[in-house]
């Protein structure tokens, strides 16, 4: 089972299943039952659907395979079980001829813009690490636009006018977690796809980095919403973390004030990490960054680096906490052959304060930059720190 997607009206749903193609059932019954929607070998060439969306105010039903999008247009179903579909060779399109074949995540269609596609895959050169995982855009034409009556005919209909461009990502480097536009982004696993309602802003839950990305479709501006801890923690237990008393934070030195040579070092993040705690506090979490943001008022040109206390380790989602290998399996954050990252990554955050705007990436956390040892702790530390 991979993907599973609702209609707005709860009166159906659609689950996308690598083995056998595409089910349908009503979400409403207790014990629904399972009708084959779409099936692996006779409608999606052998090929396993690795994700399925809704489009077009539930008309449209987006199934993504290893190497193609299937857009099944709904409204033309009729009395058939599987209606007919637009093929759209993504493999093909993003990476040529002559490329490695592509392995497809996600599709996704914005509500305002009824001519295009946005897909979320990776070479298959790249192994089992998925190098040059991208965001690309398909043009995608309503299929009465871009097929002959005799290709209309037929149960699939291949996209003719199809082209593809990179949104976020490159297809032609490693695997990392880095914020910023378009090339300069890096993912690693994404797996689901989905746009923020009534906008532009295309949401990924890029589980290696555990974090959800946003992409903005239109500039290819990414950014992070990282892994909680305390969230996880708050949601599932497994800890002694008091959430009764959300932590109020200072900062040293406030973000409003502008950098100097003084205050910017080259510093590890165990360098970094003993300078707060010299001080009594603590690096700041990505969260504690981005509400210090929000109450900086300057019009300064004030752009640092800082250190964060989040780490890159990456277990799926499976555990919280620093990830330790699972009984009888190998996808864990030590074994770099098979995760993307392991614990000796951090998370360095790039803040722009007059743009309201922080960039995050996963850098090895023995490497020595110029950073800002911005640092955080109690509301009561507030006299004692600064």
């Amino acid at each position: 089972t991979r993907m599973i997607a609702i209609a707005r009206d709860g009166t159906r749903a659609y689950l996308a299943d690598f083995d056998q193609g595409v089910w349908t059932f009503d979400p409403r019954d207790a014990t629904p039952r399972m009708t084959l929607f779409a099936s692996k070998k006779r409608d999606f060439r052998g090929e396993g659907a690795s994700g399925c969306t809704l489009a077009r105010h539930d008309a449209e039903l987006l199934v993504t395979t290893v190497e193609a999008v299937y857009a099944f247009d709904l409204q033309q179903q009729g009395g058939r079980q599987t209606p007919r579909a637009v093929v759209f060779p993504v493999s093909r399109l993003c990476g040529g001829s002559n490329a490695p074949k592509m392995h497809l995540r996600d599709t996704v269609r914005l509500d305002d813009d009824d001519e295009s596609l946005y897909v979320v895959g990776h070479k298959l050169g790249g192994g089992e690490n998925n190098a040059g995982m991208a965001v690309y855009r398909i043009a995608a034409p309503r299929s009465s636009s871009s097929t002959s009556g005799r290709r209309r005919r037929r149960r699939r209909l291949l996209s003719k006018s199809s082209s593809c461009a990179v949104v976020a990502g490159d297809p032609s480097v490693p695997v990392g977690w880095r914020d910023g536009r378009g090339k300069a982004a890096r993912f690693t696993r994404p797996h689901q796809m989905t746009s923020l309602f009534g906008s532009a802003v295309l949401v990924l839950s890029d589980i290696d980095n555990r974090a959800v990305r946003l992409v903005h479709a239109r500039t290819g501006a990414v950014s992070s919403v990282v892994y909680d801890e305390n969230e996880w923690r708050a949601l599932y237990g497994g800890g002694e973390e008091d959430h009764s008393s959300p932590r109020s934070v200072v900062h040293w030195p406030a973000l409003s004030d502008p950098p100097t040579n003084a205050s910017l070092k080259k510093m590890s993040h165990a360098d970094a990490r003993t300078t707060c705690e010299k001080r009594g506090l603590a690096l700041c979490a990505p969260s504690d960054l981005r509400a210090a943001l929000a109450e900086a008022a300057t019009t300064d040109e004030t752009a640092i680096a800082v250190w964060t206390s989040h780490r890159c380790q990456s277990c799926w989602l499976h555990y919280p906490g620093e990830c330790k290998k699972a009984a009888g399996g190998t996808k864990h954050a030590t074994v770099r052959e098979h995760s993307a990252w392991g614990a000796d990554v951090a998370v360095r955050a790039h803040v722009s304060v007059p743009a309201q705007r922080i960039e995050m990436e996963c850098v090895t956390d023995s490497t020595r930059a110029m950073v800002a040892p911005v640092c955080c702790g109690p509301s009561s530390e507030t006299e004692t720190s600064r």
